[in-house]
C-alpha cells in the first residue's frame, strides 16, 4: 500500500504533510461521529474502507468522545451500519478506568451509568455527598441536575468531565456538545476538571495503544475535528488523518491553513475516508 502520484493528484486529497506509506500501520484508530457516521446514518463508504482494512490484516479501534451510550449500544449501531471493531473504546468507560471512588453524581446520559455500575460506583441521586461529579454530554439536562452538581463539587465532591466537545454533529445541524455541560460546571465552581478522559487528552489513545501492545508510530488516527481527535494524536506522536465530513467540512479555507501551520498539523487531510482508498 504505497502512494501513487494519481492519487498525489487527486482533488479529494487536499494536504500531505509526508510521503504517503500506509503499510507502516498496523492499527488505525478511528473517531466516529462525522467520520463513520452522523446520528445513526453511516457516512458513505466508510463501511467498504474497513472491510478493505480487514482484509488487509489491520486491526480496527473506534474511540469515541461521545459518553452517551454504552459499549453494547455502540457495538450494535456499527454492526447495523456494517462496520465492525477490534475494540471500542469511549471517553465514559475511560473515566471511570482512571477514577478509584466509591460514589459518584453524573451529568450526562446511560454510558456513564453504565460505566459506574459496571465498575461498581454507587450513583448519588441527592443526599450525601458523592465523591466525585462526572460531567458529560447530557440531553436531559435541567436547571435542578446542574445545580446539585455544582452544589456537590462545591461541598467537595471532585469534578471531572468525559469529553470537551463542545458542539456535537446532528444529521442536519450543530447541537451543544458536553463541552457546554462541563463550561456550564466550571462557571459556577469557578475551577476546572480534575481531568477530561477523552480527547485530545491521552488517555483513549494511550488505552488503545496497550490493548494492541503497539507503539504510536505504528497507529494513524482518522478524526474531523483538529482540536480533539487530530491534536491529541499528534501530541503522542501518532500520524492522523482529518477528513472534511464532518466538524472539519465547516472549516473554511483560512482555518485549514492555520491547522497546517500549527506546531501539531495532521499528517494528511483529506475529503473522506473514501478518498483514502485511492491512496491505498
Amino acid at each position: 500500500m504505497s502512494t501513487s502520484c494519481e492519487a498525489i493528484n487527486s482533488k479529494s486529497i487536499l494536504y500531505l504533510m509526508q510521503e504517503i506509506d500506509f503499510s507502516k500501520y498496523r492499527a488505525w484508530f478511528f473517531d466516529g461521529d462525522g467520520v463513520l457516521y452522523t446520528g445513526n446514518t453511516p457516512i458513505p463508504l466508510a463501511d467498504k474502507f474497513l472491510e478493505y482494512l480487514k482484509s488487509s490484516g489491520v486491526s480496527t479501534a473506534l474511540l469515541t468522545n461521545n459518553s452517551t451510550s454504552t459499549l453494547e449500544q455502540y457495538k450494535s449501531k456499527v454492526q447495523k451500519m456494517g462496520m465492525q471493531f477490534d475494540e471500542i473504546l469511549t471517553s465514559a468507560y475511560t473515566a471511570i478506568d482512571l477514577l478509584d471512588v466509591e460514589s459518584a453524581y453524573i451529568i450526562g446520559e446511560e454510558g456513564i451509568f453504565n460505566a459506574c455500575r459496571k465498575a461498581g460506583i454507587r450513583i448519588v441521586e441527592e443526599g450525601t455527598v458523592p465523591d466525585v461529579v462526572i460531567v458529560g454530554m447530557d440531553r436531559t439536562l435541567t436547571y435542578d441536575k446542574l445545580s446539585t452538581g455544582v452544589w456537590y463539587i462545591l461541598q467537595g465532591a471532585r469534578f471531572i468531565a468525559t469529553n470537551p466537545d463542545r458542539t456535537f454533529p446532528l444529521n442536519d445541524r450543530i447541537a451543544p456538545g458536553a463541552g457546554a455541560m462541563i463550561a456550564a460546571v466550571t462557571a459556577c465552581v469557578d475551577k476546572n476538571p480534575e481531568f477530561i478522559a477523552g480527547k485530545p487528552s491521552p488517555h483513549l489513545y494511550i488505552q488503545a495503544l496497550e490493548r494492541f501492545n503497539l507503539q504510536p508510530s505504528e497507529v494513524v488516527m482518522v478524526g474531523d475535528r483538529y482540536e480533539t481527535d487530530i491534536l491529541g494524536a499528534a501530541k503522542l506522536g501518532i500520524d492522523s488523518i482529518l477528513v472534511r465530513t464532518g466538524i472539519a467540512s465547516r472549516y473554511s479555507e483560512s482555518k485549514l491553513n492555520e491547522i497546517r501551520d500549527t506546531p501539531y498539523p495532521p499528517t494528511y487531510i483529506v475529503d473522506s475516508l473514501d478518498s483514502l482508498r485511492i491512496l491505498n
